[in-house]
């Protein structure tokens, strides 16, 4: 492993060093879970990021423009005359005038 964030090793080292000097060797421990725990949930929100991203992505190749105007356009696939069978609407009643 060359890295880890963009930090060598030697950066790692100097880290812990420091973070032992500044917390001292009782309070290291409890540090060192709470940022492997902000880690941890970081990771958590990132695959389900990726996840909900990819569904998303998914979706939008399930709707090809192409293949819905080719649909449209297809008399094969369009409605004929004789299937409409719903009635012309009625006239409405004369209005009473105003008083």
């Amino acid at each position: 492993m060359d890295s880890f964030f963009g930090i060598g090793i030697f950066e790692l080292f100097l880290i812990a060093v420091i973070a032992l000097v500044v917390l001292g060797p009782e309070r290291l421990p409890g540090a060192m879970r709470t940022v492997a725990g902000y880690f941890r949930q970081i990771r958590e929100v990132s695959s389900e990021f990726t996840s909900q991203f990819s569904e998303e992505i998914k979706m939008l190749e399930e709707m090809d423009p192409r293949r819905m105007i080719n649909d449209a356009l297809d008399p094969s696939k369009t409605p004929t005359s004789s299937t409409n069978t719903a009635k012309p609407a009625a006239k409405p009643a004369p209005a009473k005038p105003a008083t």
